[in-house]
């Protein structure tokens, strides 16, 4: 008799967000988790992707979830122009926000800016996973799933589509 593995997600979420708790309250116990400051995940070598796909099959991982909160300082800096942690995320998300200044700069709550900069870094972020190698082929296929979820400042979750127009 073979037994059946149960596919479980992969949460890809920032330290200093302390959301893993939250996120076993919403989708159980059977999750698992990669920290990366800020939620960018910084594919340095081959073998971190050999590593990734290893866990994704070992753990029959059929999601990835790239997670971004309004709470997150990487991003609340970024928004506010205070560099305190002069980190690859910081950098990645500043290039971000100059790149898209034109539609930032208009709105007028830090929410709504942080919203959409999150908006575009999952994307970015979705990109990379799908162009990296060993993951891009099983995302293209549908064997792995990656989405982006947005916890707003009232801890509601935003799960949405990181490829195509969605934004959230």
């Amino acid at each position: 008799m073979s037994s059946i593995k149960k596919s479980k997600p992969l949460f890809v979420v920032c330290p200093e967000c302390h959301l893993e708790h939250k996120l076993q309250a919403k989708y159980g116990d059977d999750i698992v988790f990669i920290s990366a400051l800020g939620g960018l995940y910084q594919f340095e070598s081959f073998d971190e992707y050999e590593e990734v796909s290893q866990l994704i099959s070992n753990q029959n991982i059929n999601r990835i979830y790239i997670v971004n909160s309004h709470h997150c300082s990487f991003f609340q800096n970024v928004i506010v122009g205070k560099k305190l942690k002069a980190t690859y995320a910081e950098d990645t998300l500043n290039n971000l926000y100059f790149e898209n200044i034109e539609a930032l700069i208009p709105l007028n709550r830090i929410s709504e800016k942080i919203r959409l900069l999150s908006s575009l870094f999952l994307k970015s972020q979705g990109q990379k996973f799908l162009d990296s190698p060993l993951l891009g082929d099983r995302i293209e296929s549908g064997e792995l799933e990656c989405i982006g979820l947005f916890i707003d400042h009232e801890y509601t979750f935003n799960e949405v589509p990181i490829y195509g127009t969605t934004t959230i």
